[in-house]
C-alpha cells in the first residue's frame, strides 16, 4: 500500500534505465528512502533520480556513469559506490558538502 511504501528505507532496482523511466518520482513514492542499489541498470545523470532528501547510500556500480553532473541533488549522500564505471572527473564531489 502507499502507506507501506512511505516507510521503505532500502531498495534494490534491477534493469532500470533512468533516461527512459520516470525515476525522478522516487522521492514521492519512497520519501524515506535512505539506500538505493541499482543493478544491471543505466544511470544517465544523477539528476534523473530527482531530489532524494534522505538518500545516504547509493550503489550505482556498473551503471554506465561517465560523469558526476547533478550529484549535488543528492544533498545528504554519505556513501557513493561507482566501481566499474567510466568517471574521469570527480570535481563535482569537491562542491558536494
Amino acid at each position: 500500500t502507499a502507506g507501506e511504501l512511505r516507510r521503505v528505507r532500502e531498495v534494490s532496482l534491477c534493469g532500470l534505465d533512468t533516461a527512459q523511466e520516470a525515476t525522478h518520482e522516487l522521492e514521492t513514492i519512497l520519501p524515506a528512502l535512505e539506500s538505493l542499489r541499482l543493478r544491471e541498470s543505466t544511470l544517465s545523470s544523477f539528476r534523473d533520480l530527482g531530489c532524494l532528501d534522505h538518500l545516504r547510500v547509493l550503489n550505482a556500480s556498473r551503471c554506465g556513469v561517465t560523469d558526476l553532473d547533478g550529484i549535488a541533488s543528492l544533498g545528504v549522500i554519505e556513501e557513493l559506490y561507482l566501481s566499474f564505471n567510466d568517471v574521469e572527473d570527480c570535481a563535482a564531489l569537491c562542491m558536494h558538502a
